[in-house]
């Protein structure tokens, strides 16, 4: 457990001392928590700073500090925020395009156990960015439904009804621009309301294949803007041997992405998962994966 305060510990002492008929022990217990006090005074950078240097040289003592930390930091958000969430996923499928040169991806997003805690700004489910040119038939980047549809400004069509919660709340459409949000508004769901949300959408030629003269990576960045227990960020990649991805925080998991494969048409048997899991992730943080891209491979 983190470290107590000084003043929490003179609250434990003055509760025995008036409990019980030890007042010598609690008369000693007050000086060792004055030098306490003393030393948090005269370390640089207070208690906070000599907690952190105490763990660094101590793994268990570092876990369990960090992970009080990060518990409180998800309580503060959640409170400033005013809703927080049980557990956020995050899944890229990744495959060659029909066109060869350009990778199309499959994304999920699930938002477990999503909960308004007071009256507030409306909550951001999902967004999607539309591009220009999306009735183009050349190899640049458009964005479809995991069935096949094309849509140009409506969020709507890309929920997955089946996984959502039911029954679901109304969501507002929001956009600007290229830029689509899928939004709760300030008073649904009702206050500390459990709900859930699935959303897929396909982005057709929508990352490179092969390195070019400039790029020799391509990479996909995502930033955690709920306060939630636990996020999980899934890539699958094509080609590789399939990982079977129990998740025991989300056990639908993998019938979403059965469901998903499964409407796609896209082949689950060619694909390998890994997995980024972390326990109160700092909301406003962002997770980025990089992927070396291979040379072309020589015409025939």
């Amino acid at each position: 457990m983190p470290a107590p305060s000084p003043h929490g510990l003179r609250i434990f002492v003055d509760a025995v001392d008036r409990a019980a008929d030890a007042p010598a022990r609690c008369e000693a217990a007050r000086r060792s928590i004055e030098q306490v006090q003393l030393l948090n005074d005269e370390f640089p950078g207070g208690r906070v700073a000599l907690v952190a240097a105490i763990g660094a040289g101590r793994p268990g003592v570092r876990d369990r500090n960090e992970h009080a930390v990060k518990q409180a930091v998800y309580k503060a958000m959640s409170y400033l925020l005013g809703y927080q969430c049980d557990v956020t996923a995050s899944v890229a499928v990744l495959q060659p395009s029909q066109a060869g040169d350009g990778v199309d991806e499959l994304s999920v997003v699930i938002r477990a156990g999503l909960r308004r805690l007071r009256p507030s700004t409306p909550i951001h489910v999902s967004g999607f960015r539309f591009y220009s040119n999306a009735d183009s038939t050349g190899p640049r980047p458009f964005l479809e439904s995991i069935d096949g549809h094309r849509t140009c400004t409506d969020a709507l069509p890309f929920l997955l009804t089946e996984f959502c919660s039911d029954p679901m709340p109304q969501l507002k459409v929001v956009t600007s621009g290229d830029y689509s949000d899928m939004l709760l508004s300030a008073t649904a769901p009702p206050l500390n309301e459990s709900v859930t949300f699935a959303v897929a959408r396909i982005l057709r030629n929508g990352w490179l294949r092969y390195r070019s003269p400039d790029r020799d990576h391509e990479w996909q960045t995502t930033i955690q803007r709920f306060p939630c227990k636990v996020a999980i960020r899934d890539v699958y990649i094509r080609d590789d041997v399939f990982g079977d991805a129990d998740c025991r925080e989300l056990p639908q998991l993998r019938e979403v992405m059965r469901h998903v494969f499964e409407r796609s048409g896209w082949d689950a048997s060619r694909f390998r998962v890994h997995r980024t899991r972390v326990v109160y992730p700092p909301p406003m943080v962002s997770t980025t994966w990089w992927f070396r891209l291979p040379e072309a491979p020589e015409p025939e």
